[in-house]
């Protein structure tokens, strides 16, 4: 893995990680073709291929007689913040009842993250101090420059609290590995309210030293279990 401050890049045995979710749009290189192919991914057979959608092909000359069996391919598509890149080989095209792409499923992709700093997907029950009120929360992801948290009210009675971009939080949350509670405080960058929920977009210009220690520490421990 990388450092913060570089875009991070890692080989992935397939078999442990999720591959193509259906639905993706996938960037298709045929070998021997200049033009990149916009095509998006409609099925998989695990450890025998995978499906796309015959590509749409617009501009100057074809690339049609490019896609035949054993012509090498490299696929490419962005999932939550990462570029996956992988060589496979044309299996074969359907064109009834629609016209599908098989390619060989890969051994081997490689993962480029966008993101500058490691962020981690994982639930945090916490507790949130803003307009000096006290708020049971919930982190989806978290990294020493920001989080994503929600705030759920407990009852059709409760009010939630009315928060703006720009102000002050604090947010208490026990690290797995560390024993004393953790407390940040953030900056709200983005708020969505959706019921009785609220998700807010959360910085921490500021953070203490020693926080973005336990921080660094806490989703190190996690991507090394994950």
């Amino acid at each position: 893995m990388g450092t913060e401050g570089n875009v991070l890049q890692e080989q992935l045995n397939v078999g442990e990680s999720s591959l193509i979710p259906i639905g993706t749009q996938v960037e298709l290189e045929v070998e021997g073709a200049m033009a990149k192919l916009k095509s998006f991914c409609v099925g998989a057979l695990p450890e025998d291929c995978l499906i796309f959608k015959y590509p749409s092909i617009t501009g100057p000359g074809s690339v049609t007689d490019k896609l035949f069996e054993g012509n090498k391919i490299t696929v490419r598509y962005v999932d939550r913040g990462n570029v996956f890149a992988f060589q496979s080989e044309l299996l074969g095209l359907v064109a009834v009842p629609v016209k599908l792409i098989f390619v060989t499923y890969p051994a081997i992709i490689v993962r480029h993250s966008l993101r500058k700093v490691q962020r981690v997907d994982y639930p945090l029950f916490a507790e949130v101090d803003v307009s000096r009120e006290r708020f049971e929360g919930l982190i989806k992801d978290i990294s020493v420059r920001g989080c994503r948290l929600s705030i759920i009210a407990q009852s059709s009675g409760q009010a939630l609290p009315s928060i703006e971009v720009g102000q002050r939080l604090s947010i208490r949350c026990v690290l797995s590995g560390i024993d004393a509670p953790t407390i940040i405080t953030g900056q709200v960058k983005s708020v969505q309210r959706e019921g009785q929920k609220i998700t807010i977009g959360t910085a921490f210009p500021d953070i203490d030293p020693e926080v973005r220690d336990r921080l660094t520490s806490f989703i190190s421990g996690i991507q090394k279990a994950y």
